[in-house]
């Protein structure tokens, strides 16, 4: 579950210079209390490991009751079980995380995304699933356009493009929920929503508007998008292989075959 970690630095405000600052002025954005607070923070954002990280964060919680860091806090666990793909945690922690900000756009956006890829097709709670993993997503984009940037040393420019990005993911969220559903023309629209939004267009993306072609029978324009995707890398699976080149061999199998529909 990595991919939307890169985004992160730019939805968490800067804490580390946030929190180690607590006498001077008054800064905007959350504060610290104390130094006891800015240590126990500083030590959340300083573990070298997901485990500690997520030790260390309960421990904040736990010691700083009243802090004004707390939506922060519970983000960096759940940001530490979704590097561990831990599911269960990542649905717990991110929906503590809403409860503090409805509108962590990062959040919104990861769950939009994570829940669809962990719902199987004959889930008994699958329309559940999916209709809150669409919610999530939705929100996400109608707040993000007006999303100010989380701290002051972030460019204009870098924010355009975070929260482009963050767009881009949010609709390759709503695409796959649609695809879950077998809608193939609304995933098709949502990942090429995504393509086009995004700042960097991978294999993956070019991978999943196939699938939605596919899903459709439209092979040639589906054999193109693949191309495509293997141009950039393909769509790498845990045991090294490429999915792009395995649905490109079976839809050339099928027109080969004379089992592909004729476009």
């Amino acid at each position: 579950m990595t991919r939307y970690i890169v985004s992160a630095f730019l939805i968490i405000p800067l804490l580390t210079s946030l929190a180690a600052q607590p006498a001077q002025g008054q800064p905007s954005g959350p504060q610290a209390k104390s130094q006891k607070e800015v240590n126990g923070l500083n030590l959340c954002m300083a573990a070298p490991d997901h485990d500690s990280r997520i030790e260390f964060c309960e421990q904040f919680l736990a010691d700083f009751q009243k802090t004004e860091f707390k939506e922060a806090a519970y983000q960096l666990i759940f940001g530490a079980y979704q590097q561990k793909n831990d599911f269960e945690n990542v649905l717990i922690y991110g929906e503590k995380t809403l409860e503090v900000n409805p509108d962590n756009a990062y959040v919104l956006v990861t769950m939009g995304w994570v829940i669809p890829l962990r719902t199987r097709q004959f889930d008994l709670d699958k329309d559940e699933k999916l209709s809150r993993a669409e919610g999530y997503a939705k929100r996400a984009l109608s707040i993000i356009p007006t999303l100010p940037p989380p701290n002051p040393s972030v460019t204009e420019d870098d924010w355009l493009l975070a929260k482009k990005d963050l767009m881009s993911q949010a609709h390759e969220a709503l695409g796959t929920i649609a695809l879950k559903r077998r809608d193939y023309v609304e995933a098709e629209t949502s990942y090429r929503q995504a393509l086009t939004i995004s700042t960097k267009q991978t294999g993956t993306m070019f991978y999943q508007i196939a699938e939605a072609l596919k899903g459709q029978k439209k092979y040639d324009e589906a054999l193109s998008m693949l191309d495509q995707s293997i141009a950039r890398g393909g769509r790498k699976l845990p045991n090294g292989k490429d999915a792009a080149e395995a649905m490109k061999t079976e839809l050339t199998k099928l027109k080969t075959s004379g089992a592909a529909p004729q476009q």
